[in-house]
């Protein structure tokens, strides 16, 4: 089932989805609970109130992604395809097959590549530019418009499922878990899990980081955490095309720690197969920035 959101609030940890004219939930303590209708339609944008002990304060959703919708039509060129990444992707897939599960599919690279060698493969992404991109890009190759919590209603089960590029971060440490449990109950017996994040360990230890500008001809694409704290971070980003900004925007992110991410998916079933922090293989360390890639299978 797929569903228009229109506002989102994210307050102490937990998570409300209001919908128009049908429900709202959120997440206390891992656990889904319903907010009712009239409760979320007497909600305005910027306001407040306290729900069950939890004090919701509502804004757009949409903005939330806006600044993937943005850079649509730059996105491959910020974040190009690489053979590297999908070498990765296969080699962990193995002999297993499809159909393989792409959280967070972007414009639909993986899924396409995937298709092409012959592998069921299945895109979603929160973002409508991206997946139109997709679709036109890929019409072979399935994609949904979807948040990537709620890729359960997509059914299964599957061979792989991964979430690559930060997209996990997004989602705060509820729903995360939730949608971790959702994927072991998913998989196929001996089935995958990818998820790559940032080195978490690093940037929690600072006040501030500043990625270097990524360059390309014509544009310079510029990123920053900031408001750093054990919860959640801002992500703020900003692209300019021919010396002229674009746009600026930014999103809050939530951060995992590497020990609490192996702990809570060993305390979900699943076994660790791998923890790099490039898709070269080359071994992590929690004192260098880089990715923070994890492997597991059930």
């Amino acid at each position: 089932m797929v569903m228009k959101s229109i506002r989102e609030a994210v307050v102490g940890g937990s998570f409300v989805c209001c919908f128009p004219t049908t429900y709202g939930v959120f997440f206390r303590h891992d656990r889904e609970e319903a907010v009712p209708s009239n409760f979320l339609s007497g909600l305005d944008l910027g306001t407040a109130r306290t729900y069950q002990g939890v004090l919701i304060r509502v804004h757009d959703k949409e903005a939330a992604m806006s600044m993937y919708s943005k850079f649509a039509e730059w996105y491959d060129r910020i974040f190009p395809f690489s053979p590297g990444v999908y070498a990765f992707l296969n080699h962990h897939l193995g002999d297993r097959g499809g159909p393989v599960l792409d959280l967070g599919c972007g414009t639909g690279d993986y899924c396409s590549a995937f298709t092409r060698d012959g592998i069921q493969a299945v895109g979603l992404d929160l973002d409508q530019a991206m997946v139109s991109q997709a679709r036109t890009r890929a019409p072979e190759t399935e994609f949904h418009v979807l948040d990537m919590a709620e890729f359960r209603t997509l059914g299964g089960p599957w061979s792989m499922i991964y979430c690559i590029g930060n997209t996990a971060a997004h989602l705060p440490q509820g729903r995360f878990w939730s949608c971790v449990e959702d994927v072991a109950e998913r998989l196929l017996p001996d089935g995958v899990w990818i998820v790559q994040v940032m080195n978490w360990d690093y940037v929690l230890g600072l006040p501030s980081f500043v990625f270097p500008p990524k360059v390309m001809e014509g544009a310079v694409f510029h990123r920053a955490y900031e408001d750093i704290t054990p919860e959640s971070l801002t992500f703020r980003t900003g692209l300019d095309i021919e010396g002229r900004r674009v746009f600026d925007d930014q999103v809050r992110l939530h951060p995992l720690p590497s020990a609490d991410i192996v702990a809570g998916h060993e305390a979900r079933g699943f076994r660790l197969v791998e923890h790099v922090s490039d898709y070269a293989g080359s071994g992590f360390d929690p004192d260098v920035f880089s990715a923070n890639i994890f492997v597991f299978t059930r």
